[in-house]
């Protein structure tokens, strides 16, 4: 009887050995902490909301700094979206796997954030230490940058355009002020020299009148 269950023992152990395995049978290989580092995502997740948000103003002055400078930051809000929407997919995918290839859930993962890392140190390599501690903190700072640089954009091209303006219609108008002043001096000393020439004309005439009633004096 022993001999029999012995024997019956090592068939069901050769079948398992044999078997294939099937990943359902198996303990789920689950990522620790991530209700909270769902919790980081979701809150990275607004600010990169916010920052593919951001509207850059028109440029109505057409200064060429302003432009460029409008062009490059519209550039950074969408590649700094895409490289973040893929952060987030990628989280997305390796807290669902749960076949227990530790490797496997975190290549794409650690793959999409160096692809991020390398962008930003391209372009800002010196946040990419922030970055690589804390991709949540860093994220506020894009924000601002971005933000602030979307503000000081048009407050530029608003000083552009008053200056054009004044420079259209200011100047003329200061020019019409001088004029005025310009034309009161003129007339004051044209009004001079008129009194002034006017008397020595008349002495003038009085001593052509006396010569002239000296009878003595050959003509």
């Amino acid at each position: 009887m022993n001999r029999l269950l012995l024997a019956f023992g090592l068939v069901c152990l050769l079948q398992g050995l044999s078997a294939e395995p099937r990943p359902e049978f198996s303990l789920t290989g689950t990522v620790p902490a991530s209700v909270r580092i769902t919790a980081v995502k979701n809150d990275a997740n607004v600010t990169a909301t916010a920052i593919k948000a951001l509207s850059v103003a028109n440029v109505t002055s057409g200064f060429a700094g302003l432009v460029g400078t409008k062009t490059q930051i519209e550039k950074v809000i969408t590649q700094f979206d895409t490289k973040a929407q893929a952060i987030l997919a990628a989280y997305d995918t390796l807290l669902a796997a749960n076949d227990g290839n530790v490797s496997g859930q975190f290549d794409a993962f650690v793959t999409t954030i160096n692809a991020t890392i390398t962008y930003i140190a391209t372009d800002a390599s010196n946040v990419t230490a922030e970055l690589g501690v804390n991709l949540r903190a860093y994220l506020p700072l894009v924000q601002y940058i971005l933000t602030t640089t979307i503000e000081n954009i048009a407050e530029a091209d608003s000083y552009l355009m008053n200056l054009k303006t004044l420079l259209s219609s200011g100047v003329s108008s200061e020019a019409s002020k001088y004029g005025v002043d310009i034309e009161k001096v003129t007339s004051e000393i044209e009004a001079q020299l008129a009194g002034d020439f006017a008397a020595e004309a008349s002495n003038a005439n009085t001593t052509y009148f006396n010569v002239n009633q000296l009878s003595n004096i050959n003509r």
